[in-house]
This record gives structure tokens, sequence and C-alpha cells, in this order.
């Protein structure tokens, strides 16, 4: 996970570099970004008030898929989609794990 965050830094370190950064106003894109925004403050305070780390799990992978909406947004969907494929693929699969740990218990 750590080889990825750094790899993403410095994509965005060297498209900041080269001046290529621009903000794309795609609707979609900040609507599913505020959306995850909220998903993922509603995750934490479920787990903060219930104690229930399920809430916790699909906020943290909502916190992922809004990070990417962030950088399409911010114009870096070009320069990560590799990055994005790998992101998205573990917030996908630690919704799955929170479902599982649900229906196991």
């Amino acid at each position: 996970m750590m080889i990825i965050f750094t790899y993403m830094i410095n994509e965005l370190l060297v498209e900041l570099r080269d001046g290529e950064m621009s903000i794309i106003m795609d609707p979609i894109s900040i609507l599913n970004l505020a959306l995850s925004i909220i998903i993922l403050i509603t995750g934490y305070w479920g787990y903060k008030n219930k104690k229930d780390i399920v809430p916790l799990y699909v906020g943290v992978a909502f916190g992922l898929f809004g990070l990417t909406h962030l950088l399409t947004v911010l114009g870096f969907r070009e320069a990560l989609t590799n990055v994005f494929l790998v992101v998205r693929t573990i917030g996908y699969l630690i919704v799955i794990f929170a479902l599982y740990s649900t229906w196991k218990s």
C-alpha cells in the first residue's frame, strides 16, 4: 500500500512540476467526491458511537474512492489510471470484507 501512495505522490509532483495540473469541473466526479466524504465521516461516526468496526471499514473504502475522485477532479486521471485501478480494487475488497464479516457474525 505504501508503494502505491509513494508512486501516486511522485506522479503528482511530476505533474505539478510540469505545470500540467488543471481542475476538471466534472459534476459526476464532484458529486461522487462529496458523497464519498459524507460516507467516510458517517462510517467513522458509526464506529465511534457503536464501537462496530464494519461502518469504519465501509468509511475507509469510500475514503479511498473519494481520493480517486479528488485526483480526477484535479486532472490526474490520465497519469494515475493504473493507481486508480489498484486503489479502487482495494476499496471494493474492503467493502466485501465488511459485508462478509457482518454475514459471518
